[in-house]
């Protein structure tokens, strides 16, 4: 389990530790627009969380070839 900010405080800034509150709206919609981006070369995906996807590499066309149409 992690310690509060006020526990650490005088350690980080013994050791020049910068600590910076995170933007999750910012990050919500990064995520959205990435997962938006892998829809496009793949329908067969799944989010799993904000961060984390699942996509499916069959028949990705836009890529180019595949190694069967390859010979």
């Amino acid at each position: 389990m992690g310690k509060p900010w006020f526990q650490l405080k005088e350690l980080a800034e013994k050791h020049n530790i910068v600590a910076l509150s995170s933007n999750y709206s910012l990050y919500d919609d990064m995520s959205n627009q990435f997962i938006a981006i892998l829809r496009d070369y793949s329908p067969n995906g799944e989010t799993y969380s904000i961060d984390d996807s699942f996509l499916s590499l069959n028949g990705l066309s836009k890529l180019g070839p595949t190694a069967t149409d390859m010979g």
